[in-house]
């Protein structure tokens, strides 16, 4: 009795840590997402953040003026990491079961909502650090990554590390419901000789 109490309150402990994790990676990306500070520019004035959707200097910001296919592309690809984070989220406390009022592998689809969330994300930073040699290159820039850059990339390992713990969750809880229903329901073997002949009409 006190091993299962134990085990659900272990259980329960490990399921509030990974709510929590999934509410800081939502929170992590909606950052980076806000943020003007995806690239700096190193000049002599002042330094020039740029994110993507502002651009910063002296402590004013403006629009980004500047929306080249590249940026768009990270803009919505960021966008559906956010959207998959915050299904995650959902998912993690059985909002989709309770809504639905049925049973819906909520561990399956949170894992794979973090994994299309990671996914996204280091595309996103793929392309804008390729964006970022390109313009370094061709115009001989101050151009760096700043902290809103480095929060996505933690964003992306987090979101690898929560859809690992959900796909194997889900495939624990898969081994137990076996379990438990080789235990309940034990597979009957071939009765024994001596019953067939009692059952054998003289």
């Amino acid at each position: 009795m006190k091993t299962g109490s134990y085990k659900t309150s272990r259980m329960s402990f490990f399921r509030k840590a990974y709510c929590a994790m999934c509410s800081i990676n939502t929170m992590l990306l909606i950052i980076s997402i806000a943020s003007p500070f995806w690239l700096v520019h190193h000049c002599v004035p002042g330094d020039i953040h740029v994110g993507l959707w502002m651009v910063c200097f002296q402590k004013e910001c403006i629009r980004n003026p500047v929306l080249i296919e590249s940026v768009t592309v990270t803009q919505g690809l960021m966008i559906t990491a956010l959207g998959c984070s915050v299904i995650a989220l959902l998912a993690s406390q059985d909002l989709f079961t309770r809504v639905l009022k049925r049973e819906v592998p909520e561990v399956l689809i949170s894992s794979l909502a973090n994994y299309s969330a990671g996914l996204c994300t280091i595309c996103s930073l793929m392309i804008m650090l390729f964006e970022l040699q390109v313009v370094v290159k061709t115009e001989n820039s101050h151009l760096a990554p700043d902290w809103a850059f480095w929060i996505s990339c933690v964003s992306f390992l987090l979101s690898l590390v929560l859809g690992t713990r959900s796909l194997l969750f889900h495939q624990y809880s898969l081994t137990e419901e076996k379990m438990l229903a080789s235990q309940v329901n034990p597979l009957q073997g071939p009765q024994p000789l001596f019953l067939n002949n009692m059952n054998t009409p003289v």
